[in-house]
C-alpha cells in the first residue's frame, strides 16, 4: 500500500472492521450446543424474593470503615486538568 492508502484509515474504521470481524467469529459460538440447552431449558415463572442476612457484627464493622473512609478533597483548579470533578 502507498501512504495515501494508510491516511484513508481512520481510528472508527478500524475499530468498526475489527469488531464487525470478531462479531463474525463469534457467530458460530452463538449456535453451540451450550445455548441450544439454555434454550430448551424453559423459563422459571415463579418469582422468588431476595433475602440477605448479614451479623449486626459485619454491618457494624462495614459502617465503621465507611466512615473511617479518606474521601478526596475537592479539585484546586476548575477546569479538568486534574480528572474528572468530584462533583460528576
Amino acid at each position: 500500500m502507498n501512504n495515501t492508502a494508510h491516511a484513508k484509515i481512520t481510528r472508527r474504521g478500524f475499530l468498526a472492521t475489527t469488531l464487525a470481524g470478531a462479531a463474525a467469529m463469534s457467530a458460530p459460538l452463538a449456535t453451540s450446543a451450550s445455548a441450544v440447552m439454555v434454550a430448551a431449558t424453559p423459563p422459571d415463572p415463579e418469582i422468588r424474593p431476595f433475602a440477605f442476612h448479614a451479623s449486626k457484627a459485619a454491618l457494624a464493622d462495614l459502617r465503621s470503615r465507611i466512615v473511617a473512609t479518606k474521601w478526596p478533597e475537592g479539585e484546586t483548579v476548575s477546569d479538568a486538568s486534574q480528572g474528572v470533578n468530584l462533583g460528576r
